[in-house]
This record gives C-alpha cells, sequence and structure tokens, in this order.
C-alpha cells in the first residue's frame, strides 16, 4: 500500500481493472464492518477468555490485505490526489490503529488480572472503532462515489421544497400535481 501511496504522491497510481470504485468501495465496507464486529470479542477474550485470543487475534490480522486492496483499488479510481492520500492516511491509521490493538491484546493475554491494560485495550477498541468511521466516510464522500452528488441533491431539493407556499399542510406545487 506504501508504494501505491506514494505513486499516488507523484500523480501516476494507475487506475486499478479489477471492478469501479462502487466495487471496491463495497470490498472496503465488508472489510471494515467485519473488523468492526471482531474488534469487540477480541478485546473481551484479551481481558478474560485467554483460549480464544490466539484465533481472535489471527482472524482480525487476516483484514490487512483485504482493507489494503480495496484501497488501492478505491484511491486508484479517485481523480483528486488529496483525495487519494486522504484515503491512505486513514487506511493506514485503520492498520496501526488495528496493529495496537493486537499487541495490547497480545499484553493482556487473556488475563483477567491485567487490569492496568484494560483502559489501553478499550482505547484501542475506540481508535479502530474511529478508524473506520472515517475511511468509510472519506470513499462514500469521494465525488467518484456518487453518495455526496445525491446527498448534496437531496439537501437542494429540500430546500425548495421548504421555501414553497404551503396552503392546508400540503406545498402548492404538489396540490396542482396532485390535480
Amino acid at each position: 500500500m506504501e508504494q501505491a501511496a506514494i505513486s499516488a504522491t507523484a500523480g501516476q497510481l494507475k487506475p486499478m481493472e479489477a471492478t469501479n470504485l462502487q466495487g471496491y468501495q463495497n470490498q472496503l465496507d465488508a472489510a471494515t464492518m467485519e473488523i468492526k464486529d471482531l474488534i469487540e470479542p477480541l478485546a473481551e477474550s484479551a481481558k478474560s477468555h485467554p483460549e480464544k485470543l490466539g484465533h481472535n487475534m489471527a482472524t482480525l490480522s487476516l483484514y490487512f490485505d483485504p482493507v489494503s486492496r480495496a484501497t488501492i483499488g478505491a484511491a486508484s479510481k479517485l481523480t483528486d490526489m488529496d483525495r487519494q492520500q486522504d484515503l491512505f492516511s486513514q487506511a493506514r491509521t485503520l492498520m496501526e490503529a488495528m496493529s495496537d490493538m493486537i499487541a495490547t491484546s497480545k499484553d493482556c493475554g487473556g488475563n483477567p488480572n491485567a487490569t492496568a491494560l484494560h483502559p489501553k485495550l478499550d482505547e484501542n477498541v475506540e481508535a479502530v472503532t474511529e478508524a473506520i468511521s472515517d475511511l468509510r466516510l472519506t470513499i462514500e464522500m469521494s465525488p467518484e462515489s456518487g453518495l455526496s452528488t445525491s446527498l448534496i441533491e437531496s439537501i437542494a431539493q429540500s430546500r425548495g421544497t421548504l421555501n414553497e407556499p404551503v396552503e392546508n399542510g400540503v406545498p402548492v406545487m404538489a396540490q396542482h400535481e396532485l390535480s
């Protein structure tokens, strides 16, 4: 992913052809939702279930590659270099937060008496959750995804509706359309 980020900085990131932006966005959404579903069980096993800890850590670590691949693919479909860099930065933040969580989980070792590490683990859970939200928002709000355009259009339409005269609780223009 770092090599792709460097290529993007130089304006030389070639569009990947496996799918379109929506496809990469779907891959990123799926991976981040899976990660989100895994972090609480990992934290719980790190605090008090050593028999599940290794499996939960290994499972979370499987998502580094899908996040990396989907991020590179999505960035390759974005035309704005700043958005590409934002996407890479937020994906790095997510992966760093995941790494920190895995390391802290290992340090906790499933030991309920390692209470000094539990607040740090809770911070890791929050950091991963926040990183997921930021990453998803960046990809969803890119002009290429279409979401921001439809959102802006919905807001404009709502503002127009708010400015219409109303009679008997129904906009005047809607009354003419119903007639």
